[in-house]
């Protein structure tokens, strides 16, 4: 979900992640979605290194839920929309 939010927010050259990019990307995942696994072998073609910020409302709504790795996506959805 994370990703997605990353996309979106990439794909609007927007200069960080926020809550809007979240709340699209929580609405686009299927959570019971298999996640195909990591392709093995090669050849695989260099990337840039890319980073986009979370903004800051995020990154305090994410902290006072206990960050990211104790969020659900329905918790983390539910966090976004409280803060509205």
């Amino acid at each position: 979900m994370i990703h997605k939010a990353f996309q979106l927010a990439h794909e609007a050259n927007a200069a960080e992640i926020t809550k809007q990019h979240l709340l699209v990307a929580l609405n686009e995942i299927d959570e019971n979605e298999k996640i195909p696994p990591a392709p093995t072998g090669g050849p695989y073609i260099p990337v840039p290194h890319q980073d986009l910020p979370l903004a800051q409302d995020v990154v305090t709504i994410v902290m006072s839920s206990g960050g990211l790795e104790h969020l659900t996506g329905e918790s983390l959805r539910a966090a976004l929309e409280q803060s509205k």
